[in-house]
């Protein structure tokens, strides 16, 4: 999961430059990594963990979510 979500689409230099050198792990808080990243949410989205728009995400981490997402 973790090398998914390292593979982010590209939008522009700029956006990758915001993110670059930052490690997002599977046992980061998903709404943490949305407050810090935002423009991570998108790339979550696109893998499934709609969750980042939800109440569990205050809670769940990544790796929680991708497995209550059916994800391993």
């Amino acid at each position: 999961m973790e090398n998914q979500i390292q593979k982010t689409k590209t939008k522009t230099k700029t956006d990758n430059a915001k993110i670059s050198g930052s490690k997002i792990t599977k046992d980061m808080n998903l709404a943490d990594i949305v407050f810090k990243y935002p423009e991570a949410a998108e790339v979550l989205l696109d893998y499934g963990l709609h969750c980042v728009g939800c109440i569990a995400s205050s809670f769940d981490t990544i790796e929680m979510g991708a497995k209550a997402h059916g994800m391993s």
